[in-house]
């Protein structure tokens, strides 16, 4: 998709694929992030179409470039259809306008004239038939890779869902980090034989403290059978990386390069230094050595998983 229009006409646009478009939008016009000062709002229920040209053809002192954003909850008037034909015959270079539309008349001129600048957006949902592309071409967009096998068992357990998908690749990104191949298992573990949104909730509840929610999220993750030694592994897992946050913070590492020091996704830097304020480095390391204790009880002792478990949840969560 050309990125480079003044105008661009979204219409009935599926979310996932639209939010993708202002992504890379704001990236191309924007490189150094800051596209929030540049950026204005119109919905055509409250605002008149009026305004929002008058924005776009007017010189921002503050700004080269404004990106606006106009939605539309009932399909455009005959006037409104006029005005962005005007403006797109006519549109200079200081600003870019993406309109998202619920209805656009297939057999009016305006449809006809977008279509020839290549600027109509037609997101349309994908078939559930389709789900198993989609989870490759989108894993290849976060820097995985995905197995044909674990895409195609993801696309059978998610269906035609693609915000959804989304949420799921950004689960197993997270639980395969700094591994970059998902597999069939990672799958089976995270999506199918248990939630991952369960998981991270587990981990972080003990973390903060959060005893009631953390033994009920145990009972609910073993009743759905998730193996003990998963769930020891992932607040294992979870210390290790509160561990390297303390010893990045430590050592004044600018925030730009967090993610990559400590060995995270970007998007969860924020949750792992707000969890540093709730708990000490010290702290870490003693519930490290519980857990390498319960590994050893789980596979010696006998006694029921759940009860080592839990016992071990209340002393960290308490």
């Amino acid at each position: 998709m050309d990125h480079s229009k003044p105008v661009y006409v979204a219409i009935e646009a599926e979310s996932y694929q639209m939010r993708c478009f202002v992504e890379e939008l704001q990236q191309k016009l924007y490189p150094q992030g800051d596209h929030q000062q540049h950026k204005q709002q119109f919905d055509l229920k409250t605002d008149s179409i009026d305004q929002v040209f008058d924005a776009a053809n007017t010189l921002s002192m503050f700004s080269p470039h404004t990106l606006i954003f106009c939605k539309s909850s009932k399909a455009l008037n005959e006037k409104q259809e006029e005005k962005l034909l005007q403006h797109l015959e006519n549109a200079g270079s200081q600003s870019t306008v993406v309109f998202e539309l619920q209805k656009l008349d297939k057999r009016k001129k305006l449809y006809k004239a977008l279509a020839k600048a290549q600027v109509l957006l037609e997101f349309t949902k994908p078939k559930a038939h389709e789900m198993q592309s989609w989870a490759s071409k989108m894993a290849i967009k976060r820097g995985l890779q995905i197995e044909s096998k674990a895409a195609n068992l993801l696309a059978e357990h998610i269906g035609d869902d693609i915000p959804r998908m989304h949420s799921e690749l950004e689960k197993l990104e997270l639980f395969i980090h700094p591994d970059k191949n998902i597999t069939q298992n990672h799958v089976l573990a995270m999506t199918v034989k248990t939630s991952g949104d369960h998981v991270f909730a587990f981990t972080d509840q003990m973390i903060e403290k959060k005893s009631a929610k953390a033994l009920t999220a145990l009972h609910f993750l073993l009743a759905e059978g998730t193996p003990a030694l998963m769930l020891v592994g992932m607040i294992a897992r979870h210390l290790r990386i509160l561990i390297r946050t303390f010893e990045a913070l430590e050592r004044r590492i600018p925030r730009p390069g967090l993610a990559k020091e400590i060995g995270i996704p970007p998007f969860t830097v924020a949750r792992y230094e707000s969890q540093c304020r709730k708990i000490s480095k010290k702290d870490c390391y003693r519930y490290l050595g519980d857990l390498a204790r319960l590994d050893r009880e789980l596979k010696s002792t006998g006694l029921p998983s759940s009860l080592l478990l839990e016992q071990t949840v209340r002393q960290i969560s308490s």
